[in-house]
């Protein structure tokens, strides 16, 4: 390309070149100095044949010498400008960068109007494709004139501050701005390629300790890669000038890349599960077939030694590949059959980290699996789950009831993420459900109990609150309360337990408060008998589609603390009906409403005969 044919002779007023300037802008800027018609005739002293392509000047380090003479310079400021050799043809080393060749822009000048009007020259960082913006003023690169459309070359350059063709100010020109949002990534990738080498390896350690020992090109060069694949329509073209919209386009790819490289590995699973399966778009499939170009070495041309060990490395990895992991993983299509869902509802439970899903290379191409064990499981707890609500019906107890036998793990419960998204609670089955029941069995007095008292009965002394039945259920499963099964039944008139153990169960008070109740739920809190339904209207409520009839928690719970029921009384008391209101009438407590008595003067008048 080169052709030294005499010495060089330099410039009569030497300049010092700006920091962070380019090679061409500073031979141009030169030139404007020492009122020449242009670079190029500084660039013909130095004997290159092909003066009229700045690419000549950038890649002929054997002609450095004799541009530093020409530009009354040391030869050192010149060779750092330069485009010096790449570890290979495709590549060339741009501020000691490697990069691809045919991303570095030569022939035409790129400028940001903002910063050029403060440097007043062109500046490295304006050269490279992949990132066409100026990370000073956060502007998009331009590359022509706004009043007569002349593309800025280096040929007729002699102001770069003005257009070649017409002498417009290009400083003042507008230019559209990256996304705020976007700017933290992207300047990460700057510092890579602009920065210092200090800055590099400092955000490089800020990486997964997979991705922090590569250098600075290899980390380009991978975002740049990924940048393919996030968005599958971005086409590098390596023609001179690039489109605002195409800039656009490059910068979202690159700095969502970048995202994903700070998240690796586990952020390939989220690719992989966006590229999606045997439906997916026909952009994900194109996707998927720039990975397997690059995991198969078909990448357009080589790629550094840094990123191609890193994707053999992927491409040959036993935890990676998914034919060989057998049956421990299983696709989206017949998860969805056992789990009685469709494939967009795994999928996007999949996506959410609902379910279990990893990630690797079936046949070559990246995709997302899901967890069998975990899908198994959930399908077993499908076909034989059992509602809490359900729970207390075949247990013969309140509906609230069965929130806490599942709360207080007296009945296991069920309540994986899938779970509670799809029913919106948690579930138990029916083989827990008699696994519990069994445990009733085994955990009951043999001999016979004295004075047996129906733990129904013994549960209607607790008033003021909910009925703690989880904890008192618990305590009979495991041993602690001694009670005997009545015909083997499990229902609350069923069981009995001894008068001389009662204590055990009015000590515990009143259970936690939940979120709704039914009427049937009102109706044991307040320990009123069918025939008081009556003063359940006045309680208020609101219907709730698929929950039906739901009590007002406030207003129940302040009748549960104001009053107290002739059935708690008679419970409490021990004693018939009558007994009950005639002694309640001998001390003057008033006539019954339509919830009982007062429940701070009744127990205030009672205390030494309530039990």
């Amino acid at each position: 390309m080169t052709e030294i044919a005499r010495p060089a002779a330099a410039v009569m007023w030497p300049i010092v070149p700006l920091e962070r300037e380019s090679l061409m802008g500073w031979i141009t800027r030169t030139a404007h100095e020492n009122v020449l018609p242009s670079p190029y005739s500084i660039l013909r002293r130095t004997g290159l044949s092909y003066t009229a392509k700045p690419i000549a000047a950038l890649l002929s380090i054997e002609a450095a010498p004799l541009l530093a003479t020409s530009l009354g310079a040391d030869q050192a400021s010149v060779e750092a400008r330069m485009l010096g050799a790449g570890p290979s043809s495709a590549y060339v080393q741009l501020n000691g960068v490697p990069v691809r060749r045919k991303a570095v822009v030569t022939n035409v000048r790129r400028f940001s109007p903002a910063t050029l009007g403060r440097a007043k020259t062109h500046l490295t960082a304006w050269s490279l494709r992949t990132l066409p913006f100026c990370s000073e003023s956060w502007e998009f690169l331009q590359d022509s004139c706004a009043d007569c459309g002349q593309v800025q070359r280096w040929r007729q350059a002699q102001d770069q501050r003005r257009c070649d063709m017409c002498n417009a100010d290009l400083t003042v020109q507008r230019a559209e701005l990256v996304d705020p949002a976007l700017r933290a990534d992207l300047y990460e990738l700057c510092t890579l390629a602009y920065g210092t080498s200090a800055d590099g390896q400092r955000v490089a350690a800020g990486l997964p300790q997979e991705l922090a020992s590569l250098s600075a090109g290899a980390l380009l060069e991978i975002t740049s890669l990924a940048a393919g694949i996030v968005d599958p329509e971005l086409r590098f073209s390596f023609r001179a000038r690039t489109h605002l919209g195409e800039q656009q386009q490059v910068v979202s790819a690159h700095a969502e890349a970048w995202t994903l490289l700070k998240g690796y590995p586990d952020s390939l699973g989220t690719l992989a599960a966006r590229l999606g399966g045997a439906n997916a778009t026909p952009q994900a499939r194109a996707a998927r077939g720039r990975i397997r170009n690059i995991l198969d070495g078909h990448a357009r041309g080589e790629l550094l030694p840094e990123v191609q060990c890193l994707a053999d490395a992927l491409r040959t990895s036993d935890s990676l590949n998914l034919d060989r992991q057998g049956d421990a993983d299983m696709r989206v299509k017949p998860a969805a059959w056992i789990l009685g869902a469709t494939e967009g509802e795994v999928a996007a439970a999949r996506d959410a980290k609902v379910l279990k899903s990893r990630f690797g290379f079936r046949h070559g191409a990246l995709r997302s699996s899901l967890d069998r064990e975990e899908i198994e499981y959930l399908g077993e707890v499908r076909v034989d789950r059992l509602a809490a609500h359900s729970l207390a019906g075949e247990l013969g107890l309140p509906r609230y009831a069965g929130e806490q036998l599942l709360s207080t793990a007296t009945v296991r419960r069920h309540d994986h993420p899938w779970l509670l998204a799809r029913y919106r609670s948690a579930q138990t089955t029916h083989s827990d459900l008699a696994a519990f029941k069994a445990s009733l069995r085994n955990s009951q007095v043999q001999a016979e109990i004295e004075n047996p008292v129906p733990l129904a009965c013994l549960m209607r002394r607790i008033g003021g609150g909910p009925k703690p039945w989880g904890t008192v259920l618990g305590m009979m499963a495991q041993a602690r309360l001694p009670f005997r099964l009545k015909d083997d039944g499990t229902a609350p008139n069923s069981i009995l337990v001894p008068a001389a153990n009662a204590h055990q169960i009015t000590a515990l008070g009143t259970g936690e408060w939940q979120e709704d109740y039914t009427w049937e739920d009102a109706m044991d809190i307040l320990n009123l008998s069918t025939k008081h339904q009556e003063a359940l209207a006045s309680l208020e409520g609101q219907r709730e589609k698929g929950k039906g009839w739901r009590l007002s928690v406030s207003d129940l719970r302040e009748k549960a603390c104001s009053f107290i029921s002739l059935g708690e009384l008679v419970a409490r008391l021990d004693k018939p009906v009558p007994t009950v209101t005639s002694l309640v009438r001998h001390k003057g407590l008033g006539a019954r409403g339509l919830f009982g008595w007062d429940r701070k003067t009744t127990e205030a008048e009672l205390s030494e005969l309530l039990l």
